[in-house]
């Protein structure tokens, strides 16, 4: 985009933000500071936190919808369905576009806030909630069961309320095209920022953590969808083979005990570091990439993770399953090893065969370095900048379809999807 042309004022609303730590948290911030950074005006909608958090940048604005907290989630809140402030701050602030970024009720507000201001919607898909480790942990307990295409169905009525959609990866387009969605999507990387990581403190971390091997590194939420325990199956084997090395799994949440304990009955106990939350800001300026060798995920919910953007923007060759968004990012013995579902024992042999081969983990980390080159921030705020106006523009010249916004009756008609099940047994709702 022409950087001489008109700056662009943009609301971007979320469930997910600060405090919060996660990709979609990660993601937004990144978006939102950089389109900052170029003079662009950023609006960021989320729900009120309770916890104690500042957050300032010049040229962004916060502001927060009344909610309540959800039972699954410490950080998560449920928002109020309606914003009679937020609606006056969009309009007194001329925002010209608004962009949702999660399938609940802070979009549900900004995509009713759009259509009854006359303005045209974006809506960013991030995160596969149809998939059953991810509903798990809203629906809960042995007498509700959840159908996949029912919650297809539930995200749609989101995304095909917008004017058009964003993607990180083509995978993810795909499986949105084929389980019902009927808006353009356009593919934009999330987009990761080298500048932004300092690993001259790696010696340091790597002491603070007792590193004195080769290092697995894996970061992120420890929830049932990023499959720790197939990770920690995987790790077991490893150490069979090389005993010094280490696995230091980053990040908080609801499984964090359940694998402390898992882990602590295999001999490799004593190598399987859990560190617990380190924020973000923390966590790109500690040495933790220059400390790690490999990064490795079993997840198999993944669109693009910012997690494998933020190691192979650091040089960390990656190792995951041939998985929806992961052969994105992870090319099979170009910058990494890409293995089938839930091959564990694959997984073993691969971190093995390349912390035992410092050629080949040369040659992956120069594939990694090629590779990241078209995720930098820079290529990606322009593909923003391109789109946002476009929207802008086929908006006023009324290109779209005059779309209605969502009703509350509409979302909660979803809960008819909810069936009960008398089965005690329902792997539905295996914590596990």
């Amino acid at each position: 985009m022409d950087t001489s042309a008109a700056r662009l004022r943009i609301a971007i609303f979320t469930d997910s933000f600060l405090p919060m730590i996660s990709g979609v948290v990660t993601s937004v911030l990144n978006l939102a500071e950089n389109l900052a950074d170029r003079g662009h005006f950023v609006l960021i909608v989320t729900p009120a936190s309770r916890r104690d958090h500042s957050y300032n940048y010049k040229n962004i604005r916060v502001e927060s919808i009344a909610s309540i907290p959800a039972h699954f989630s410490k950080d998560f809140k449920w928002s109020a369905p309606f914003s009679v402030k937020v609606r006056e701050i969009v309009r007194k602030e001329r925002v010209q576009v608004i962009h949702f970024m999660t399938p609940f009720t802070v979009s549900l507000v900004g995509i009713s806030i759009a259509r009854t201001l006359g303005i045209p919607v974006i809506g960013t898909f991030h995160t596969f909630i149809s998939d059953p480790t991810n509903y798990r942990h809203v629906v809960k307990g042995k007498f509700f069961a959840v159908k996949e295409e029912s919650v297809w169905q539930y995200s749609n009525l989101y995304y095909n309320a917008a004017d058009i959609n964003t993607a990180p990866a083509e995978s993810t387009k795909q499986e949105m095209l084929q389980n019902g969605s009927t808006v353009e999507i356009n593919i934009i990387s999330n987009g990761i920022d080298p500048d932004l990581f300092d690993n001259s403190t790696a010696e340091k971390f790597k002491q603070t953590y007792a590193l004195t091997g080769k290092t697995v590194l894996f970061s992120g939420r420890i929830s049932n969808d990023k499959n720790i325990k197939m990770l920690l199956r995987s790790f077991f084997l490893v150490h069979k083979s090389l005993q010094d090395a280490k696995l230091l799994i980053v990040g908080n949440g609801l499984q964090l005990k359940k694998l402390k304990k898992f882990a602590s009955a295999d001999p490799a106990s004593p190598n399987i570091i859990f560190t617990g939350a380190i924020p973000h800001k923390k966590l790109i300026t500690s040495g933790i990439f220059g400390a790690c060798e490999l990064f490795a995920t079993a997840s198999e919910t993944e669109n693009q993770p910012m997690t494998i953007l933020e190691a192979q923007a650091n040089g960390i060759p990656c190792i995951g399953f041939n998985v929806r968004g992961i052969p994105d990012l992870v090319i099979d013995d170009v910058n990494g090893r890409v293995l089938p579902r839930n091959d564990y024992e694959g997984m073993a042999k691969a971190i093995i065969e390349i912390l035992k081969n410092p050629e080949l983990r040369r040659r992956y980390a120069a594939g990694t370095r090629k590779e990241i080159q078209k995720h930098f921030m820079p290529a990606v705020i322009d593909d923003w900048e391109n789109t946002y106006q476009d929207v802008i523009d086929k908006y006023q010249r009324g290109e779209f379809p005059v779309k209605d916004r969502i009703h509350l009756t509409q979302v909660l008609a979803m809960l008819k999807e909810i069936k009960i099940n008398l089965h005690a047994g329902s792997s539905v709702n295996s914590p596990d």
